[in-house]
């Protein structure tokens, strides 16, 4: 058969009009940067202030010099922890040491902890979707030995919305996680709360959907330390419609 071009010679063909709607396929070579996992382990800070990125906040009293990064020998990311020294008693005082980032819609955070005594009226733990101290979740082990206890603070005003007995010596390294899901990615959240790697309470989550920013807090009379403060971003659980209007 004749070819209907001469031999060796190069054919370029017209480039099809590609819709403004069509993704250019360069984006998957190239993705944006997502910025979705965080970790302070406040090695890298000074001793005796706060770490770099952090707010202190409070609701009702405050303690002066209360959340300091400290050198401890027995940490689980060496060389430093983060400490925290409270001596406010009153039922409503609490105390958050909140991160500088907003935007933590769907976090999934995890922090080590453990009390330098028994927990005796003192809680720690970790806070969520905190507004200027006055609005925020709180998920705290202590208070009672061996609970964990989810507190709601709408407008300075707290209310346990959760608690569940737990395991564990308080004394020792423990694991805290909580992660704020979306049951069938319809928009009904939910805050899912872990000990030691086993689930420990699931409580509904639809009073405080805003972002927020997210970090620690400490509840009551209480002498605790914290590392390896990581928060993942968990934007799979974003729903995928608006809420129904009825």
């Amino acid at each position: 058969m004749k070819a209907l071009v001469p031999e060796g010679s190069q054919i370029a063909l017209p480039a099809p009009p590609r819709s403004p709607e069509v993704l250019d396929v360069a984006v998957h070579a190239k993705p944006p940067p997502q910025d979705l996992l965080r970790v302070w382990d406040f090695d890298s800070d000074p001793p005796g202030g706060l770490p770099q990125g952090f707010s202190a906040l409070s609701l009702g009293e405050r303690t002066a010099g209360a959340w300091q990064v400290q050198t401890d020998p027995a940490a689980p990311s060496l060389p430093n922890v983060l400490g925290h020294r409270s001596s406010c008693s009153a039922p409503g005082c609490f105390e958050l040491l909140v991160t500088d980032i907003a935007g933590f819609e769907f976090p999934d955070a995890t922090v080590q902890m453990r009390f330098d005594d028994a927990p005796g009226q003192g809680e720690a733990g970790i806070a969520l979707m905190a507004r200027e101290g006055e609005d925020f979740f709180a998920v705290m082990v202590g208070g009672d030995p061996g609970t964990v206890t989810l507190y709601r603070v709408v407008q300075g005003q707290a209310a346990v919305v959760g608690h569940a007995p737990i395991t564990g010596d308080p004394r020792a390294w423990q694991g805290l996680r909580v992660q704020r899901s979306n049951f069938a990615h319809v928009s009904k959240p939910r805050l899912e709360v872990f000990v030691n790697g086993r689930e420990a309470l699931v409580v509904a989550d639809e009073i405080l959907p805003e972002v927020g920013r997210i970090g620690l807090v400490a509840h009551g009379q209480a002498t605790v330390r914290f590392d390896k403060f990581r928060v993942l971003k968990l934007v799979t659980n974003q729903p995928l419609s608006a809420p129904a209007a009825y």
